[in-house]
């Protein structure tokens, strides 16, 4: 699926609507979707009821009253999250006020459970909608807009060299386009070194 239309490019580039030209965009913003999906590790579509389970030895950091555990779900742009743990010891319990959540990152931190031996169930929906109208496209109002521009930015290094672009006299610097674009998607990279994966 499209994380942006293509006419914006096709627009940006002041090209009328031209078979081959759109042929070319097209190509450009399908092929970046999965290229950057597979730098952040995770995918874009809509995905409803998942669950991932984690076993918890013990907190990462346990200090006194201070504890501290992350989890690294299998996927990011998560909403819904539900945590459930079960150990020999408590049983079975739902945690909400230890959590702290970062959705686009798919990570949830827990600063407070004293964890023993404790198996997590982490459920929660990920990704975006298709579009109303457009069902090649996400759900533009979902897609956050750095998301947007660094598929954008990536569409356009792709096309840098693409002799429909050139044969038109249309200049892209490419040493540009990969730093933007680097900036864009390395800030938004699943880094959790600390993070218990999910089994």
């Amino acid at each position: 699926m499209l994380l942006f239309p293509p006419q914006q490019i096709r627009e940006q580039l002041g090209f009328d609507d031209m078979p081959d030209i759109n042929t070319a965009v097209t190509m450009a913003v399908e092929a970046i979707e999965p290229q950057i999906a597979g730098l952040l590790a995770t995918e874009f579509e809509k995905q409803t009821g998942h669950m991932d389970v984690f076993f918890a030895v013990e907190p990462r950091v346990d200090q006194g009253r201070h504890r501290y555990t992350e989890f690294r779900l299998s996927r990011g742009f998560v909403s819904n999250v539900g945590v459930t743990a079960k150990d020999p010891t408590n049983g079975t319990r739902t945690l909400t006020e230890t959590l702290l959540i970062d959705e686009a990152r798919g990570v949830v931190r827990d600063i407070g459970t004293p964890f023993r031996n404790s198996y997590v169930e982490i459920s929660f929906d990920s990704g975006f909608d298709a579009d109303g109208t457009d069902p090649t496209l996400y759900d533009q109002a979902q897609v956050p807009d750095w998301l947007k521009q660094a598929a954008r930015i990536g569409a356009l290094r792709s096309l840098a060299s693409n002799p429909t672009v050139t044969n038109a006299g249309i200049e892209l610097d490419k040493g540009v386009l990969d730093a933007h674009y680097a900036a864009l998607v390395n800030r938004h990279i699943r880094y959790a070194p600390d993070a218990i994966l999910a089994l």
